[in-house]
Formats: structure tokens, sequence, C-alpha cells
């Protein structure tokens, strides 16, 4: 594991995605994971960080996270859109 990369989903990235699809219009889209499973797969990632960033001190050497090109330019274009007009709320 050397660095994340922050992308939109509808832009693939080599390696594992840090967040899934898991549900839509409150409807769950997988069986819910066993708390023994999501254990596992947590020690399994947190034993590929360097142990420098396992530790409670900061580390020497930040962990690299690289926005995508595709994120830059998804968000150069919503600031074109607002072309300086903050947003409008959203109605919920």
């Amino acid at each position: 594991m050397h660095h994340d990369v922050i992308a939109p989903a509808d832009d693939p990235q080599p390696g594992e995605p840090l967040l899934t699809h898991v549900m839509t219009a409150r409807t769950r889209l997988l069986a819910p994971e066993p708390l023994a499973s999501i254990r596992t797969r947590t020690a399994k990632q947190l034993d590929l960080l360097p142990p420098s960033l396992r530790a409670l001190a900061p580390a020497h050497k930040p962990f690299l996270i690289e926005i995508a090109p595709a994120l830059r330019a998804l968000a150069a274009r919503m600031d074109s859109a607002l072309d300086g007009h903050p947003p409008r709320p959203q109605q919920g």
C-alpha cells in the first residue's frame, strides 16, 4: 500500500476501492457482512500500513493521498458552473 487515490466512482483506479456502494433508496444492496469478517479484513489492511503510520506519534513521512485528474476536472466544471454563486441548499 503506497498511497490512496480519491476519484469519482466512474473513474476506476488500480487497487481496491476504499468505499463500496451498499445502499440505494434506503434498500440494502448486499447481505450484512459478519463482524468476524470485518475484523479480519481490517486487521489485514492495518498490517499493510508501514509501522510509522500505525504508531500513535505523527508519521515522519505522511501517507500520500492523490486526487485523481477526473475528480479535479469535475471540481473545475462545478466551480465554473457556479460562476461565483454559492450552491443552493438541497431540499430534504
